[in-house]
């Protein structure tokens, strides 16, 4: 209830575990690409995790980064800007849950132009995955 309230789209997924691969179910995309699209309308801003979940061990690098971000951009015609953040970990551990160790959370914004999603999950990767270790 909480994530409605905070206005997260939930996107159907198998069960599986932080860390392991995920496996979407395709026909909640459409549902999906709706209410991005709505969002975006409504004059929001969209957060999407190219690892498509929380990062259990950020310390060792990224997760497999997905296109999906790309590919909704170009289908809502919005754009992709690249933002990394540090530090939830030690709020909320994507294995532990809440754990309360801090409160301090670091942004850094990378900026926007990239539209083929190839190429942004690569970029993501490189100018991401050393940031996110510390």
């Amino acid at each position: 209830m909480m994530f409605k309230k905070c206005g997260f789209i939930p996107v159907d997924m198998e069960g599986n575990a932080s860390g392991v691969s995920n496996n979407y179910d395709a026909k909640t995309f459409r549902a999906v690409l709706k209410g991005v699209k709505k969002a975006t309308e409504d004059g929001f801003d969209v957060g999407v995790l190219p690892e498509g979940q929380l990062n259990p061990r950020f310390q060792e690098g990224l997760l497999e980064c997905y296109q999906g971000a790309w590919k909704m951009a170009k289908l809502t015609r919005g754009e992709v800007e690249i933002i990394g953040i540090k530090g939830t970990g030690r709020i909320w551990h994507a294995d532990k849950g809440v754990v309360g160790e801090g409160r301090i959370v670091e942004v850094r914004r990378w900026g926007k132009g990239i539209q083929d999603p190839e190429e942004g999950a690569e970029e993501f990767k490189r100018i991401v995955g050393e940031y996110g270790k510390g």
